[in-house]
């Protein structure tokens, strides 16, 4: 009977685990993908990570510690002594902290980063690693603890422009934390690989155990532990890299939206530009190359010719300074910028997935189950030479407004 809720525990361990990980890896699918954007770039729809400055005229007040801020989560403390006696009139002493009152409160607030702001649906959002106060103390008997985000604190929001604010829509989350993107995102890739530790380890241990029972030679438990592990770890990674090819395929069709989207405004701005075409003669001329050669099928190889003319263009500006008094050349150079910005982040996020699907359909073990399926690697963007453009694209256009 014993070994039976032994192997039981360990298999609702194991799966619990396998399960948290799916659901982390989801996550940092949704998270990973959206580009870092200055405000004034966003578009209606766009998913994006935003950084800077919280702000807001009618700021909360936390209570007992009385800070201005936009968000709180409070909770006061009693220590509580209880006795009591057992059946054989033993006296035993427990001593406790209890919750005596707890609020949580948050309203909407502005983000301001140097191109803009927007406003944010903070009651619409996640808080995740935001400030605490640690325990104060009142006498010996209350303390009080709260998490808060401070006005005037500068803050990481994932989520979604909509209708001019920014907040969430469909499976990508409102998210508001006080580390920046990147150590989020390192955060997430961690845990989901502590979950799946644990799972493995959890279901080694209860094989290991149960064949304990019936053995004493540690050695046969052993490989009895590792024989268990063996039809879950198939599942789970054949699962993997199911996940793995749909995120992968998931990233190249946001390239080829955003390349739609970018092929769709070069010709706008060309047209804006025409003025030009005397003293940009070697523009023009790849600009043409560039729409013959549109029905190629390395897409690859027509993205970096693509960047090149349209680092060439953004370029302009810097050429041609009375261009800066086009309003509509300023317009589609900053829809232009933004488009750039967003593919840079696509490709990079792309050859991440991709990167890691190689790596699992050709290292050992995981090679195998990709043999069986008869999946292969993928080819990765190749990151574009420093001298091929202009530096225009380290400069948002409207950082100066």
């Amino acid at each position: 009977m014993l070994v039976f809720y032994i192997v039981g525990v360990s298999l609702t361990l194991a799966f619990l685990c396998l399960w948290l990980a799916k659901r982390q890896d989801r996550k940092n699918f949704v998270y990973q993908r959206a580009p870092r954007m200055p405000v004034k770039l966003l578009s209606d729809h766009d998913d994006a990570w935003l950084f800077g400055k919280v702000e807001q005229d009618e700021a909360l007040l936390c209570p007992y510690f009385a800070m201005k801020c936009v968000y709180y989560d409070y909770q006061s403390e009693r220590k509580v002594t209880r006795r009591s006696t057992d059946s054989e009139g033993n006296t035993r002493t427990t001593t406790s902290w209890e919750t005596e009152d707890a609020e949580h409160d948050v309203t909407p607030f502005w983000l301001v980063d140097v191109t803009g702001s927007i406003r944010v649906q903070a009651d619409k959002a996640e808080f995740k690693h935001v400030q605490a106060t640690g325990y104060a103390y009142q006498g010996f008997s209350l303390r009080h603890s709260a998490t808060y985000l401070g006005e005037g604190e500068t803050v990481s929001v994932l989520g979604v422009k909509d209708s001019g604010e920014f907040g969430p829509m469909q499976e990508i989350p409102l998210l508001i934390t006080a580390q920046e993107p990147e150590a989020f995102l390192k955060s997430g890739d961690t845990a989901e690989l502590v979950y799946r530790f644990f799972a493995f380890f959890f279901l080694f241990a209860g094989g290991f155990a149960g064949a304990a029972v019936f053995t004493e030679d540690w050695v046969w438990s052993g490989l009895i532990g590792f024989g268990a592990l063996i039809p879950l770890w198939f599942v789970s990674t054949y699962n993997q890299l199911v996940r793995q090819r749909q995120q992968t395929e998931a990233a190249w069709r946001q390239i080829d939206v955003d390349l739609a989207v970018r092929n769709g405004v070069i010709p706008k701005i060309v047209a804006v530009c025409e003025g030009y075409r005397d003293y940009e003669r070697q523009l023009f001329e790849n600009i043409a190359s560039l729409r013959s050669s549109a029905v190629a099928d390395d897409k690859m190889a027509q993205d970096r010719a693509a960047t090149t003319v349209v680092r060439s263009l953004l370029a302009l500006e810097e050429r041609h300074p009375e261009l800066a008094a086009n309003t509509l050349f300023m317009d589609l150079h900053g829809k232009l910028w933004a488009l750039e910005e967003k593919l840079a982040a696509s490709r990079t996020f792309y050859n991440k997935v991709a990167t890691e699907w190689n790596k699992m359909v050709e290292r050992i073990p995981t090679v195998v189950v990709a043999t069986l399926f008869r999946w292969g690697p993928r080819k990765l963007f190749e990151t574009l030479p420093a001298h091929a453009g202009p530096a225009a694209l380290e400069k948002s256009p409207v950082s100066e407004s």
